[in-house]
């Protein structure tokens, strides 16, 4: 089968029809991209406003802290993840000797594509939240809980220390 497909016409034919069909594959992933990029900026938009309306009603901070250290984890997790598939690829490419192009090469820099790409939107999502949004909450939220500890302190305490 192999002889056929590259030493006959019909067989080198079929051979670039496939190599033509498999080529259509990275050209449609490269279009969809984009449309995706702006579908998720605009749902974290959405996310941005809804955080923000929930978080300003609460005085004590304890959701703007749940909420970075969520997204904060979603980084790191993200970013292990990209450094771990980045680890396995140089393996993969460091044990073989013949072709570096396979199908463990494709899929663990496909993957390390993708975590690096999800990290960078979770970053874009604490940075911009955190300078427009939750800057001013994270100072509310400091001088209320100095307020608080300053008026539940117990008065014997302050003079015994």
């Amino acid at each position: 089968m192999e002889s056929w497909l590259k030493n006959t016409i019909p067989g080198i034919i079929v051979l670039g029809a496939l190599g033509s069909l498999v080529a259509i594959i990275p050209v449609w992933i490269a279009r969809t991209l984009p449309i995706l990029h702006r579908r998720h900026m605009g749902k974290q938009a959405y996310v941005h406003g809804f955080s923000s309306a929930c978080i300003s009603k609460d005085n004590t901070g304890k959701m703007l802290t749940s909420a970075l250290f969520y997204h904060s984890m979603l980084l790191t997790v993200f970013l292990s993840f990209f450094l771990f598939c980045v680890i396995l690829l140089s393996v993969v490419l460091a044990f073989q000797h013949q072709t570096n192009l396979t199908a463990s090469t494709l899929a663990f820099s496909s993957l390390a594509f993708v975590a690096l790409y999800l990290g960078y939107c979770d970053f874009e999502f604490i940075y911009r939240t955190y300078l427009f949004f939750w800057k001013r909450a994270i100072a509310h939220a400091n001088e209320t809980y100095k307020q608080s500890s300053v008026n539940d302190r117990p008065e014997g305490k302050d003079q015994q220390a």
